[in-house]
């Protein structure tokens, strides 16, 4: 008699079906793993208006306390320096305004697990002068934040500034740090084009060895007042004296695309890495996306690579997430449609191409049906992703895998 096995190349981290979250469908999931500690994990996820936090035991997915409300933007999730959880988001209400009548405010919170329940650490507040699309605050006060070796946390988010008729709702990036209990802003609001009218949208922050931010958005231009499908990335890193700009205008086409969902990692030997998605030019043929890679080398980006797709140029590829390993190795995972399936792929860069790691396939089989994804490295340098789905029609649950080596 002969044997075989199979050997999965992803394993379950809890159900394999998912986790089932009690108040609802679960959308726009967060994944965090906490340094030195190979299997310890959160996830966070918007449900009902509100986001909740489930934490690995090694056994089970327990909840952290209730959610958290009001939310109405993605979450930001990391473990603070003393190992606890800490979660950002932003919510939008109205106010009245002598001048602009009703304005949207939009608050984002930082939330700390204490053990028992979560507390609020932070709270800043921007204005904004005229309403826009439901989705345009969606994407535009998305936080992104870290802490330092020292335990400083650092936030990068929106602001609104009204800048009068024909450019009404401009947008400025935030960067903001923590100093003996106040919120300080690290230098004014900006714009990586301010001679233009724009918005600013989900920002990403990383921090460098000098414990400084560097920060990556994508800046979409305005025409009188309404935003265009026309958007750039630009990229910035703080240094001891002042901000300075990583390049222009970051964007794989010459003009006409939108690229957005920037996500930037820096590397121990102090490289920025950014990726993000891009739509092909108006007039194509086509409204696929791609996902782009760069490095800042030798003072420009540096191409990882060209674009990344299960089949470039004709299916839109999605939502990507990006980790570094020790020595600044580039693994990056994606949603891509393929006919009537929607998978996560995960690739890593071998200095020469994106490969698939060792031999499983690109696309992880159990992930159909994936709406975003959020992709870390342990401490081993074994790739965990995160997605939400919705299989068989059900209300979106969470899924948490870890590559099998």
């Amino acid at each position: 008699m002969s044997w075989s096995w199979n050997v999965p190349a992803w394993l379950p981290v809890g159900p394999r079906d998912g986790l089932v979250i009690e108040e609802g469908a679960a959308t726009l999931t967060r994944l965090a793993l906490r340094e030195h500690a190979p299997q310890a994990a959160v996830v966070a996820f918007r449900v009902d208006n509100g986001v909740g936090v489930r934490r690995w035991t090694g056994q089970r997915w327990e909840r952290l306390g209730s959610v958290l409300k009001p939310a109405s933007t993605t979450a930001d999730l990391h473990f603070s320096n003393d190992g606890e959880p800490v979660v950002a988001f932003s919510h939008f209400f109205k106010r009245e305004d002598e001048e602009l009548n009703l304005v949207d405010v939009a608050e984002t919170a930082l939330h700390r697990w204490a053990g028992a329940e979560w507390e609020r650490f932070a709270l800043t507040a921007s204005d904004w002068d005229t309403e826009w699309h439901a989705n345009w605050p969606v994407q535009r006060e998305a936080p992104s934040f870290a802490f330092d070796t020292a335990g400083t946390p650092f936030l990068a988010h929106g602001t609104g500034a009204y800048s009068g008729f024909g450019c009404q709702g401009d947008v400025h990036l935030a960067v903001q740090t923590q100093s003996d209990g106040n919120w300080l802003q690290v230098d004014s609001p900006s714009r990586g084009a301010p001679e233009q009218c724009g918005i600013v949208s989900t920002p990403t922050l990383s921090l460098n060895s000098s414990r400084l931010p560097v920060v990556a958005w994508t800046e979409v231009i305005q025409d009188g007042g309404t935003p265009t499908q026309d958007a750039r990335i630009f990229v910035k890193q703080r240094t001891a004296v002042g901000w300075n700009a990583l390049g222009g205008a970051i964007r794989h086409h010459s003009g006409g695309t939108f690229a957005s969902q920037p996500v930037l990692k820096v590397s121990a030997a102090d490289v920025p890495v950014l990726a993000w998605k891009e739509s092909n030019p108006s007039g194509s043929g086509t409204t696929a996306t791609d996902i782009y890679v760069r490095q800042w080398e030798d003072r420009q980006w540096k191409a990882l690579g060209g674009p990344l797709s299960a089949a470039p140029g004709n299916t839109p590829a999605d939502s990507p997430a990006l980790a570094l390993d020790s020595e600044g190795t580039p693994v990056i995972a994606w949603i891509e449609e393929e006919g009537t399936a929607r998978r996560v792929h995960v690739r890593t860069w071998t200095g020469d191409a994106w490969l698939p790691l060792g031999t499983a396939p690109s696309a992880i089989p159990e992930s159909n049906g994936a709406a975003t994804v959020s992709l870390q490295l342990d401490t081993d340098g074994t790739p965990w992703v995160a997605w939400d789905a919705s299989p068989g029609g059900d209300p979106a649950r969470i899924f948490v895998y870890r590559f099998n080596r």
